[in-house]
């Protein structure tokens, strides 16, 4: 799996989180990270990470509907905990 970062403007990432019920209001505020997960070429999963002083809050992880039940958010978790420790 690989992570790419994105903008929260991201109008991929914005109907992501929409589709899913989950907030988009405030994707473009400060100290917002999001990526986009994929496996070989292909858009498995959208994540985030929000920044608050020392501390960094796991924000959103989506995947996408033909790709769950295959450990992908599992994956796209610890691949975020990762980024989120390095901060």
């Amino acid at each position: 799996m690989i992570a790419e970062g994105i903008a929260g403007s991201s109008a991929e990432l914005r109907a992501a989180l929409v589709t899913a019920g989950l907030p988009s209001d405030d994707i473009e505020d400060q100290g917002l990270r999001f990526f986009r997960f994929t496996v070989n070429g292909r858009i498995v999963a959208y994540g985030g990470l929000e920044g608050h002083g020392s501390s960094v809050l796991l924000r959103s992880l989506v995947v996408l509907p033909g790709e769950q039940g295959k450990g992908v958010g599992k994956t796209a978790v610890e691949h975020l905990m990762s980024l989120a420790r390095a901060s």
